[in-house]
């Protein structure tokens, strides 16, 4: 099934490093992650979205983020677990731009927070 766009505007945003997410995001994060889970929070002028994809099987696995966009009414985030071995867990440097990826053991609880400028909007993830 093909997504049709309906022309919203790409966003600016950083993947964070994990150690950098605010603390209360991250404590808030600790008690939700065994399950698929999505996060808003705002600090300031700045405002952070995370998704998680809940306690997996095994190590290795990754987070695509395939795109982030203010469309009218809400702000949409879109993401993609990757599994462990997949080619796109195998790339280095620019490739991995997009590909948030946690070490060891705590790659089984997946997932990614994005770091953007404040908005008035809600966020959806798909």
């Amino acid at each position: 099934m093909e997504k049709k766009t309906t022309g919203g505007e790409l966003l600016e945003y950083s993947i964070m490093d994990e150690k950098k997410v605010p603390e209360e995001m991250t404590e808030r994060i600790a008690g939700m992650e065994e399950k698929p889970f999505q996060i808003m929070y705002v600090q300031g002028d700045r405002m952070y979205v995370g998704q998680g994809y809940g306690k997996q099987e095994m190590e290795g696995y990754a987070i695509r983020v395939n795109g982030c966009m203010e469309e009218k009414d809400v702000i949409c985030v879109q993401t993609t677990l990757l599994g462990p071995g997949s080619d796109e867990t195998e790339k280095e440097g620019e490739e991995m731009e997009n590909i948030c990826m946690r070490e060891g053991v705590f790659s089984q609880y997946p997932y990614v927070v994005l770091e953007m400028e404040k908005r008035e909007k809600p966020v959806i993830f798909e």
